[in-house]
């Protein structure tokens, strides 16, 4: 796997919501952006990894099964965004 998964690790106790809770409103909000872009960053990659398995010949419903999503949710999702 490319990635760990969040198990009893540090991560994993970051990302929980009492932790997030107890950095108080100030923090939170100065987090919050920085969040967004990352969000941002992250969906800009998949996009680019969907279009990379659709020009080696992957077919939607073979990305909607490595996604977990349905072929029809995959197509809406990325079917514009790739084609260009």
């Amino acid at each position: 796997m490319l990635v760990d998964q969040p198990g009893d690790t540090e991560l994993s106790r970051v990302f929980s919501p009492d932790h997030r809770v107890s950095l108080g409103l100030s923090r939170i909000l100065e987090i919050l952006p920085e969040v967004a872009q990352v969000g941002a960053h992250v969906d800009e990659e998949l996009v680019g990894w969907v279009k990379t398995a659709r020009t080696a010949g992957a077919s939607w419903q073979q990305v909607a099964d490595v996604l977990g999503v349905t072929r029809q949710s995959a197509w809406e999702r990325f079917s514009r965004r790739v084609s260009s």
